[in-house]
């Protein structure tokens, strides 16, 4: 196996089936970073994952860098956006992030597309699910 393919087998097994793809682009960090500094462990969990990634993309070799999740564009300095798939529960322990060049888009719209479509990539048996009631409720 790969080191991939590990990180999404342990991911599905921790997620139980259920995973949430969160996208942050560079003007989203600010606000992420008030948040994770307010205690909110969301934000904390999502700040570390951007932090690991970040290192990867600038410890990658010049040679070989870290491509966009979308396009064979080298990912190189801070102008790009991260796709973080975190389990959807309390206190996830594994994670996938990827990044999405900014020639690739820069809207949140067009951003959150391409993100699905890249998870989509090398997850193809994902379905969405929109949660309606994300407080649950009685059938």
């Amino acid at each position: 196996m790969t080191a991939l393919s590990d990180c999404l087998t342990n991911l599905h097994s921790e997620a139980g089936g259920a995973i949430e793809l969160i996208v942050v682009r560079p003007v989203d960090a600010p606000e992420l970073v008030a948040y994770a500094l307010a205690g909110d462990q969301q934000a904390v969990r999502i700040f570390e994952a951007l932090s690991n990634a970040s290192r990867a993309v600038e410890n990658a070799p010049k040679r070989k860098p870290l491509l966009c999740a979308t396009c064979p564009r080298a990912l190189r300095g801070t102008a790009f956006t991260f796709g973080i798939v975190l389990p959807m529960r309390d206190d996830p322990q594994s994670g996938v992030a990827f990044g999405i060049c900014v020639k690739c888009g820069t809207s949140a719209e067009v951003l959150q597309a391409k993100a699905t479509a890249a998870l989509h990539k090398i997850w193809p048996n994902l379905v969405p699910v929109d949660i309606t009631h994300p407080e649950g409720g009685r059938a």
